[in-house]
């Protein structure tokens, strides 16, 4: 990532995925709703500490890395995301597939 606003695209895709409400990872991260609203919207650079709060409550690691490896790195990240299943989602998924056979 190289601007702000791609880490707050990045960062808006991943609350998506995990159907986190902006209103939540405001009240868990303990931050302002500007200061929540302004990182998603890519208004502004947020402060290393708050970019933290936001990617730990993601499940997220902020990770430094030399700009050779960066891009690959970034690549693995889309080619390996998968989606895990909880129990329930699972058991209703299996129970879906019964009906359908």
């Amino acid at each position: 990532m190289k601007t702000t606003l791609d880490v707050s695209s990045f960062l808006e895709a991943e609350r998506k995925s995990r159907k986190i409400p902006k209103n939540r990872l405001q009240k868990e991260t303990g931050l302002s709703v500007n200061t929540v609203r302004g990182i998603f919207d890519g208004a502004h650079a947020p402060r290393l500490t708050t970019l933290m709060a936001v990617c730990d409550r993601l499940g997220l690691e902020m990770v430094i890395a030399p700009k050779e490896i960066a891009d690959s790195l970034q690549q693995n990240h889309k080619a390996t995301r998968t989606s895990v299943d909880s129990v329930v989602t699972a058991a209703l998924k299996r129970t879906r597939d019964r009906r359908l056979k």
